[in-house]
């Protein structure tokens, strides 16, 4: 392909942009109602006494979109209840001072899987939140004055004026879609979830990947997403149209919440059923993070594998089938 016919495209797709931005724009914007939501709440075991559990300040809606790098959790409760929240990036116990809690949940570019479980005698709650963080990317530094004049392609200029613009242009994400790659190109991304398939439109040479594994973004080519990885894409909606713009690469890890089924003492393995009646097998490495809260003390202990028993409560976060983390709740 020749210079004009790249210059001739370039200015193309950004008249196409500049035109959506304006119709876009000058569109009445959607209320936060118009997220799909897919809230679940689980309640293994509850009473009719429900007086006991926290009283949140405010917690989002599953699959709302945010800018925020960490989500609170605040609200009041009394001492006696224990209250733990966590996501891929850790697990944590709330404490409870005078009737409050207040905790930032630290929150992972791409899908957070938010799990809040509530434990006081006889009730117990269990919230799971989709909460999707779209980080601040990269910036693209704006090129110097004598960097311009040594810039003698002119469809390369061009495209750096695209990429400020998309830069601005994802910002305006109305939702996010996760699921397993099973085809890519520069066009488009199919993935697969629920047992269905979902197309993803991509911006060719424009949409960026970035690998979510922890609290940073590190830039990735299209050619380094694989088929059955599990992607997360942001999706914008320019004049009716959908495209994403920023696809997030998310980490092989898994969060569990839920009950201990089974206890290996011999291979150090556990067998845990999950809030969506999964069974999933774990194994205690060396360096797993071992806790065990106290509900007399109302506090977290360090405890080795004997303290894991059948029927007690669970949250575990994984990678693989290997145990990074667990907290067991004693409700005794």
């Amino acid at each position: 392909m020749n210079k004009e016919i790249i210059v001739a495209v370039s200015i193309g797709i950004m008249l196409g942009i500049f035109g959506a931005l304006y119709l876009s724009n000058s569109q009445p914007k959607g209320k936060a109602s118009d997220i799909l939501i897919n809230s679940m709440e689980i309640t293994p075991r509850i009473t009719a006494k429900t007086s006991k559990l926290a009283m949140f300040d405010k917690l989002p809606e599953s699959n709302t979109i945010t800018n925020a790098s960490a989500l609170t959790l605040s609200g009041k409760a009394g001492k006696d209840l224990g209250i733990f929240a966590g996501n891929i990036l850790g697990l944590h116990h709330l404490p409870v001072k005078d009737g409050k809690f207040e905790f930032k949940l630290p929150l992972k570019p791409g899908l957070n899987e938010v799990a809040i479980f509530e434990t006081g005698g006889e009730n117990e709650r269990l919230k799971i939140l989709k909460i999707y963080y779209l980080a601040p990317a990269p910036s693209i530094v704006a090129r110097t004055d004598s960097e311009e004049k040594k810039a003698t392609d002119e469809a390369e200029v061009l495209k750096d004026k695209l990429e400020q613009k998309v830069l601005e242009l994802r910002e305006k994400a109305r939702r996010a879609q996760t699921g397993e790659v099973d085809s890519i190109s520069d066009k488009e991304l199919i993935l697969k979830t629920g047992g269905q398939t979902v197309k993803v439109n991509l911006e060719s040479e424009v949409t960026k990947f970035y690998s979510a594994a922890d609290k940073d973004l590190t830039e990735l080519a299209i050619g380094d997403v694989k088929k059955g990885d599990t992607l997360t894409a942001f999706i914008s909606e320019i004049a009716g149209e959908e495209k994403s713009y920023t696809v997030y690469k998310e980490p092989a890890k898994t969060l569990a919440v839920g009950k201990v089924s089974n206890v290996d003492s011999d291979n150090y393995r556990v067998t845990i059923i999950n809030f969506d009646k999964t069974s999933i097998p774990a194994d205690v490495e060396t360096g797993t993070v071992r806790n065990y809260f106290n509900a007399k003390s109302g506090g977290l202990e360090t405890a080795g594998f004997s303290k894991i028993g059948i029927g007690q409560r669970i949250l575990a976060l994984m990678t693989g089938s290997s145990l990074d983390q667990y907290i067991i709740i004693d409700t005794k």
